[in-house]
């Protein structure tokens, strides 16, 4: 299965990353443990999901990674949320070609768009706004 991580996915893990920075800081200046382990950063995550611990399709993901040499945290990706499986991203990028379409096609005579007479800036900013859902 090929999943594709949402902007949302892909800020919790950059989040999830700090967190985890944040911890082994913590952990280090306390005396609590070692560090001799490597944190964990955006590309093994990405490794993770699409090849090595990939979820079944509909599953979360879910899998533990090391902080300190005894501490590890704990990510959670959301399924549908956080990533989704690539043929939505066909899916989704197909919904997007038919509204540009129909945009240039209308020349974006849509109603919020007679108010300020701006119609290509609008338009602009509802595609970039179906794109960041991707």
């Amino acid at each position: 299965m090929s999943y594709v991580l949402t902007k949302k996915g892909e800020q919790r893990i950059r989040e999830f990353i700090k967190k985890c920075e944040e911890k082994r800081e913590l952990i280090l200046e306390n005396g609590i443990d070692t560090a001799n382990v490597e944190i964990v950063n955006e590309g093994d995550i990405n490794i993770d999901l699409f090849f090595n611990n990939s979820p079944s399709k509909g599953e979360n993901f879910q899998h533990a990674y090391p902080v300190t040499d005894h501490f590890a945290q704990d990510l959670v990706l959301e399924y549908e949320v956080d990533f989704f499986d690539s043929e939505k991203e066909e899916y989704a990028n197909s919904i997007l070609n038919v509204v540009e379409e129909f945009l240039n096609e209308k020349e974006c005579e849509i109603p919020w768009q007679q108010s300020d007479g701006d119609c290509k800036v609008k338009k602009q900013e509802l595609i970039e706004r179906l794109r960041k859902f991707l």
